[in-house]
């Protein structure tokens, strides 16, 4: 059938079928086909959720043309794209041809172009996690309650990704004040919340002003469509001019590319519209074991997905499923990782990149990767690097103050970025003054870092305060340009070091992978990239060390899933007695369909690991589900159990097997 989807050239097509059944193995074959046919690579898109799915996908698509033996040539000629999200005019091979992205990046490019700035009066400036909560600070300047004032963000963020009339994202009243402040705060920076940015993008391209930008492509294939949110799906309608492929599942639905995924979107996608041709997957690909054990877990999922019905052999699928209990997590970390080592031994021609390792939450992370480097591995890790700490305190703000000096050595005008400068040190983040910074700015009709230099000079020249605590502000301003004055003449790791970073864990997987000569803007870049889309080091001898998001868009012939108990997978909010049936169960369907989504992606063999008990503090700090409570050698100690869908399976649940006794059958064998 993939051949069938690859010569097809109607206008609209879905692509649905459950994990493994080869649906992104059909839209590289349609990539493939559009070489044969000699069309000029730079019209088409492919979409994914994710960064490392994109990389991926340019990596299965580089080695489907070598299989097809097509000859380069045939797009080697692509021209310079017209389209704002493309990236490099000169190509040498199909494979750089072709543009590959990630939905968040087709959407911020777009935006980037002066063209769509002038029409929404916006820069694609995406606020990092932790400055959204400077933002967020700002907006209790209003007075509305934390607990209020957090439940109108997350309803704005959700009729954002339902890309509703700008009028409507709010309601009048109290809303309607907090929508225009957050507006003020947010233009004042320079900045956008991440809702805000498929928002904008999907209203622009449905404009008169975005009609230049509109069907900027040829083609347009997405990959994993129920993952994206209403508006970044009709952006992708709306980018694409002759065909329009879609492809996924409902049932395996990961909120990966946005909060607020529209599985909706996918499932209707044919019922909404005219003329869509449906092709239904149902071969699987891989261990036949892995696929069973998958579909018996998404049969309880209430969206009803589809399941393999057959598999194609395949020769080297000879692995299965394997479940190991261990007594505790720290045997669980010293067992797994020797593990490993003894099964990468056995199998020499195994790339360390063909092995992933799921972990369940930061702390197995560090320890997985700690143990792992001690077993003589090399480690590339994704998705648990966001930065985190208080900024109220400044000996706790050590590393985000670090990223907002290296934000501004590569970007001294950057508006966020001055806005988090100025609030560390203070138990309110300066809140106060910023906010009547804002008033200031406004009277004046100046922009941020003009704002700041006239209170600088102000205060040099021992003026009267404009405001209250303005030179509070002003203090912070001359002692960040200082420190960016000082930073800027340096490179590398003397980077690092002027900015206070060199000491920081957080950044040493970074300052690893410098050579040295790196200037501020290329630092910060990769940095950045990190926070909002963590990426895999492409070091084939590396284990890919990641969440079960990670996984979206990528494969590993052996995936290992430390610490499935129940707490970690599903989170403990599943069990929670305090909230309702409907959100307990609503919780526990997004988590089947998270963890089956990771656990298929294993080509060969799938290890699923678990523990007995752990300390009663580290099971209360990382949330496990415990199902009681015991003394041990005067210790308290938590009882836990494997996560539920691991029962879910029925008879596709693999026996288990004892911790202890693996490590030993491994050596002997």
């Amino acid at each position: 059938m993939q051949e069938e989807i690859a010569r097809a050239n109607d206008r609209l097509i879905k692509v649905v079928g459950a994990g493994r059944t080869g649906k992104t193995e059909a839209l590289v074959a349609r990539c493939v086909q559009l070489v044969r046919e000699g069309i000029d690579l730079a019209s088409v898109l492919v979409v994914t959720s994710t960064a490392d799915g994109a990389q991926a996908f340019r990596e299965r698509f580089a080695f489907a043309l070598n299989q097809a033996d097509v000859l380069d040539d045939a797009a080697t000629t692509s021209s310079a794209a017209t389209s704002p999200a493309a990236t490099s005019p000169a190509m040498t091979s199909p494979a750089d041809a072709l543009n590959v992205l990630s939905v968040l990046k087709v959407c911020s490019s777009i935006l980037a172009t002066e063209r769509a700035q002038a029409a929404t009066g916006r820069t694609p400036r995406q606020l990092t996690a932790f400055e959204r909560n400077f933002f967020l600070e700002d907006l209790k300047t209003l007075g509305t309650p934390t607990r209020r004032l957090r439940g109108m963000l997350r309803h704005f963020e959700q009729r954002l990704c339902d890309c509703v009339d700008t009028d409507k994202v709010y309601d009048l009243g109290e809303e309607q004040q907090v929508y225009e402040h957050a507006q003020k705060l947010l233009k004042f920076m320079g900045a956008v919340l991440p809702e805000e940015i498929p928002f904008l993008c999907a209203h622009y391209l449905s404009s008169q002003a975005g009609a230049q930008d509109a069907q900027a492509y040829e083609y347009v294939l997405v990959d994993d469509y129920q993952n994206l949110s209403r508006a970044q799906q009709q952006c992708m309608c709306l980018l694409a001019k002759q065909q329009l492929i879609v492809a996924g599942n409902a049932a395996q639905t990961v909120a990966c590319a946005t909060n607020y995924p529209h599985p909706e979107g996918f499932a209707d996608f044919d019922t909404l519209r005219h003329g869509v041709r449906v092709f239904q997957l149902d071969c699987a690909y891989g261990s036949s074991e892995v696929t069973a054990f998958a579909d018996a877990i998404i049969a309880h999922d209430p969206q009803g997905g589809p399941v393999a019905a057959s598999r194609v052999e395949n020769a080297s699928a000879a692995g299965g499923v394997l479940s190991i209990k261990w007594n505790t997590p720290q045997e669980e970390f010293n067992g797994l990782t020797k593990y490993l080592r003894l099964f990468k031994d056995a199998n020499p021609d195994l790339f360390e990149r063909d092995i992933f390792v799921i972990a369940p939450n930061k702390q197995w992370a560090r320890a997985l990767e700690t143990m792992l480097v001690k077993r003589g591995f090399k480690v590339a890790k994704a998705g648990f690097d966001a930065l985190s700490g208080d900024p109220r305190t400044l000996q706790k703000a050590e590393a985000l103050m670090a990223y907002t000096l290296l934000n501004l050595a590569a970007n001294p005008s950057d508006g966020a970025a001055w806005r988090a400068w100025c609030g560390y040190g203070n138990y309110l983040t300066n809140s106060d003054a910023w906010n009547s910074l804002l008033a200031f700015a406004d009277e004046r009709d100046s922009s941020l870092v003009e704002s700041l230099s006239v209170l600088s000079d102000l205060k040099a020249s021992d003026a009267e305060e404009p405001f209250l605590r303005a030179y509070v502000l002003a203090d912070r301003f001359d002692e960040g340009r200082q420190l960016v004055a000082d930073a800027k003449k340096r490179k590398g790791h003397a980077l690092l070091h002027a900015v206070g970073a060199d000491e920081q864990a957080a950044f040493a997987q970074f300052a690893a992978s410098l050579d040295g000569d790196e200037d501020a803007v290329s630092v910060y870049a990769l940095i950045r990239q990190a926070q909002l889309e963590p990426q895999f080091d492409s070091d084939p001898h590396a284990i890919r060390l990641g969440s079960y998001e990670s996984l979206v868009g990528c494969s590993a012939q052996l995936i290992v899933a430390a610490g499935c108990v129940d707490g970690f997978m599903p989170n403990r909010n599943a069990f929670e007695i305090v909230s309702t049936d409907e959100e307990r169960a609503e919780i526990l369907n997004n988590q089947r369909e998270l963890f089956v989504q990771g656990i298929e992606k294993a080509t060969d063999t799938l290890v699923l690991s678990t523990f007995s008990n752990a300390p009663l503090e580290l099971a209360e700090d990382t949330k496990m589900q415990m199902v009681r409570v015991r003394s041990v050698n005067d210790d308290r100690v938590a009882i836990v159990r494997p996560t539920c869908y691991i029962a879910e399976a029925g008879a596709q649940a693999p026996s288990t097997v004892g911790g202890q006794a693996l490590p030993a059958e491994l050596e002997q064998s």
